[in-house]
């Protein structure tokens, strides 16, 4: 049985140790440094690296940036990943 993740969306920081970008997606893995539940539940904790993507993002993401961003976990209880919504 599949169980999707409860509604949630979080205030997430952390410092990109990788990113990759193909046509309009690019995808980052975050060493989370600080996560606060916006609604729902939080899935990110301290210390964890984290697996993100975004899609046509304004901002340059590069390894080792800083970044603070809304984002939302899709996924279940067994893997999942981020999607970066607004990234400051």
């Amino acid at each position: 049985m599949n169980v999707s993740a409860a509604p949630n969306e979080i205030m997430i920081t952390g410092k990109i140790k990788s990113v990759s970008t193909e046509d309009d997606k690019t995808t980052v893995t975050l060493e989370v440094t600080k996560a606060d539940s916006l609604f729902g539940p939080c899935f990110a904790e301290q210390g964890q690296a984290i697996s993100c993507f975004t899609y046509n993002s304004s901002k340059t993401l590069e390894k080792n940036d800083m970044i603070t961003a809304k984002a939302e976990y899709i996924g279940g209880p067994d893997r999942g990943v981020y999607q970066l919504l607004e990234i400051e």
